[in-house]
């Protein structure tokens, strides 16, 4: 058995995503937003991700919630940023109130 299994849509557009170990099947599945926003729910956790990108592909933020509504309560939430080459330059990582935990 393969350690992942994808599933795409007819566009290429990637559905479902599972992990498969020995203990567990993490089991994602994605929910397009709008052009620069992806949500992943996944049961394992019970949580949900949102990932938000920039115009060129690039992950900006990433904000994890508990519950597979997103409902539950904030448990990460970070931003990224990138120099002039695209490459990562900085990563901070906001508390549920939007103050500024780790740079």
């Amino acid at each position: 058995m393969p350690a992942f299994a994808d599933t795409y849509d007819q566009a290429g557009n990637l559905l479902e995503h599972k992990h498969y170990t020995p203990d567990f099947i993490d089991d994602q599945h994605l929910e397009r937003i709008d052009a620069e926003t992806v949500a992943i729910h996944s049961k394992m956790g019970n949580k949900r991700q949102m990932m938000k990108f920039d115009e060129s592909g690039k992950l900006i933020r990433l904000q994890i919630f508990f519950g597979l509504d997103g409902r539950g309560g904030m448990l990460d939430d970070t931003r990224y940023r990138y120099d002039p080459r695209g490459r990562e330059i900085q990563e901070d990582e906001f508390d549920e109130d939007a103050s500024l935990a780790a740079s």
